[in-house]
């Protein structure tokens, strides 16, 4: 429930936004069509086949480390009666090892980085529309640390990997989904060594201008980052 509050939260502070949209420069372009939104059935965890052994039980270790304390939380709060710790333990591991993941090399080092996202809100990290929190995991010797980490309540629904770089590392768009016919854009570049948030934009396939119609394109505005 306080997870769902705060994706409440977001979905308000950015909608107040709209009230002072610019149209979006003109070089930046979005399209739906080539984001990515991570498979909740063939792009998990425990799915995937490009990975060494050692390289999926290090990820398992890094994205435990994230959602065992959330989970605990998540139990504390939406049960009457607590599950047992084996349960509440096979309820977490379920959880990581369905976490969706795509496996890509964003600074060209060979050595590819992990964009992952939870399963579905028991995990304490999604909203009720399909937003999710977002993590980019680099490879540290045998061990990933986190490039990228939203952080709870802050979700995204799908991604584009831009093909500008900044300091090496290829830009991420990060899109959230508002409603139907609107989203949130988040222009993401590798700063001081981690991805941080740059540029906002709202996208918008209504036409206010002529009895709402809906547009082949949409419009994009450029926001104020929060």
């Amino acid at each position: 429930m306080r997870t769902l509050l705060r994706f409440f939260v977001f979905l308000c502070v950015v909608g107040g936004f709209a009230m002072a949209q610019q149209a979006a420069p003109a070089h930046f372009y979005w399209s739906e069509k080539k984001a990515h939104e991570l498979d909740y059935n063939k792009e998990t965890l425990e799915k995937n086949t490009t990975l060494t052994a050692e390289e999926k039980s290090a990820l398992v270790t890094a994205v435990t480390a994230i959602l065992q304390p959330v989970m605990h939380q998540e139990f504390q709060d939406t049960y009457d009666k607590l599950p047992s710790s084996a349960e509440q333990a096979r309820l977490i591991h379920w959880q990581v090892m369905h976490t969706r993941i795509f496996p890509v090399d964003l600074d060209g080092d060979g050595v590819r980085e992990v964009i992952a996202q939870p399963q579905d809100y028991k995990s304490g990290l999604c909203g009720a529309t399909g937003n999710c929190s977002f993590w980019i995991f680099k490879k540290s010797g045998t061990a990933y640390k986190l490039l990228f980490d939203s952080g709870q309540g802050n979700g995204w629904e799908m991604f584009t990997i831009e093909t500008t770089r900044t300091n090496g590392y290829f830009d991420i768009v990060l899109a959230a989904h508002v409603s139907a016919s609107e989203k949130f854009l988040g222009l993401h570049q590798v700063i001081n060594g981690k991805y941080q948030q740059v540029h906002c934009y709202w996208v918008d396939w209504i036409n206010h201008d002529h009895d709402n119609q809906p547009l082949k394109n949409p419009n994009i505005f450029s926001l104020p980052c929060k």
